[in-house]
């Protein structure tokens, strides 16, 4: 059944292999890119938000990850925080697009902003809306059904975007384009593998929710594939982010790090 897991049944298993990769393949350029003053000044859609006047980017981040580990811990700064993730996934799997009456959601300035400015205040990036929703085409369900019927598919397809985003990021006041394109499943050498592409990441508040989420998603989906594939094996993430980014609320932080873990001033 769909909706298999949820924050208290999610799988974490104990590894450093995550941390790892995330160190080497996103924090460590990033490091360099700050060390190398290389800054990219915010434009008008976010210029205007205190601590976000520029940002450090790496373009098209390519990373493999264990769906099994959801939860990093790189150091005090940079982890994912497990009291703000547990709520968010409560209200995504409400699949309410209202961020009202959900807590830690409604009263999280960030939503507020992005949600509309009328008294139903909605958003388009209720991720379980977009993941399980009738109203959006039941796509995890239909990522399943796909797979069931044949193996070796690449039609397991599930959007979470939509061509009419441009005009819906702004409806009734709304400034809220999703940041997740699509994830894609396949089978193969027996183990279900997930493609995941992001048009943006801000590492710290975005990232670290982002993945555990889509591991929530990779776990639901391999419970039910594998109550008829018995054998079926873990995959991988494989997460490409077409801008991984940090703003410059958190220079100081990456500074830290650099220094405590890479060894070198910035």
């Amino acid at each position: 059944m769909l909706k298999s897991v949820n924050f208290d049944n999610i799988i974490d298993n104990e590894s450093q292999e995550n941390e790892e990769v995330v160190l080497n393949k996103i924090l460590y350029p990033l490091s360099i890119k700050l060390r190398n003053n290389d800054l990219i000044l915010t434009g008008n859609n976010a210029r205007n938000v205190e601590g976000q006047e520029s940002y450090v980017e790496v373009l098209n981040t390519e990373l493999e990850l264990d769906p099994f580990h959801p939860f990093l811990n790189i150091n005090e700064d940079f982890k994912s925080m497990k009291n703000y993730i547990k709520k968010e996934w409560d209200w995504y799997l409400s699949e309410d697009l209202s961020i009202k009456n959900h807590p830690g959601i409604g009263t999280n300035p960030t939503w507020i902003s992005c949600a509309t400015k009328d008294d139903k205040q909605e958003v388009n990036s209720n991720y379980g809306w977009c993941v399980y929703s009738k109203d959006n085409g039941y796509q995890l369900e239909n990522c399943l059904h796909v797979l069931l019927k044949d193996k070796t598919s690449r039609n397991a397809l599930l959007m979470y975007t939509r061509p009419s985003i441009h005009e819906d990021m702004y409806r009734n006041g709304m400034h809220d384009m999703i940041c997740t394109v699509f994830s894609q499943f396949f089978i193969r050498n027996n183990k279900l593998e997930m493609i995941h592409v992001m048009r943006s990441n801000d590492f710290k508040f975005g990232f670290l929710s982002d993945f555990a989420w889509s591991c929530l998603v990779y776990q639901d989906l391999f419970n039910n594939l594998s109550e008829i594939y018995t054998d079926l094996r873990p995959g991988k993430i494989r997460w490409t982010s077409t801008s991984m980014h940090l703003y410059s609320r958190h220079y100081d932080i990456l500074k830290n790090l650099a220094k405590n873990i890479f060894h070198f001033e910035v």
